[in-house]
């Protein structure tokens, strides 16, 4: 799953969690506990899935999308072999949310997305996971 801190909170608040789960970070920075008390603060970050400073701040400068998404698929496509080995550890049998900050109402902009994307292009992947994308509060999104 691919999901901002607030949603995965949210998730874990309300019980809507079930199966055994994993939380990742795959944003530059986590967040503090007390932003997200039932995340917790020691989330495993995948520091392979993150833009660098460099491609983020570019993007916050000029607000250009597509060159932020060539840059961020360029580094993917660098980091790949990293992706794919942590992809094929995963157990069946767990979910796996991949959060990060953006808050993806009103059509935001985020690295997310960009992730979903290219797995869902890969048929070993595109069965096994799934987008949540915020209406604008925590509880309304789709799948």
């Amino acid at each position: 799953m691919f999901t901002n801190f607030w949603q995965a909170n949210y998730f874990l608040q309300e019980e809507l969690i079930t199966i055994p789960f994993v939380i990742y970070s795959i944003a530059l920075k986590n967040p503090s506990n007390d932003k997200i008390p039932y995340i917790g603060e020691n989330i495993p970050h995948l520091s392979f899935f993150c833009p660098t400073w460099e491609i983020l701040r570019k993007y916050k400068q000029d607000n250009d999308w597509q060159s932020y998404t060539d840059a961020f698929m360029v580094l993917m496509r660098e980091r790949r072999m990293e992706a794919v080995q942590w992809l094929n550890d995963l157990a069946p049998t767990h979910s796996y949310y991949l959060c990060c900050w953006e808050n993806t109402a009103e059509g935001a902009n985020c690295h997310r997305k960009l992730l979903y994307d290219a797995l869902k292009k890969n048929k070993k992947y595109n069965d096994a996971i799934n987008l949540i994308y915020l209406h604008g509060n925590e509880k309304s999104y789709e799948l």
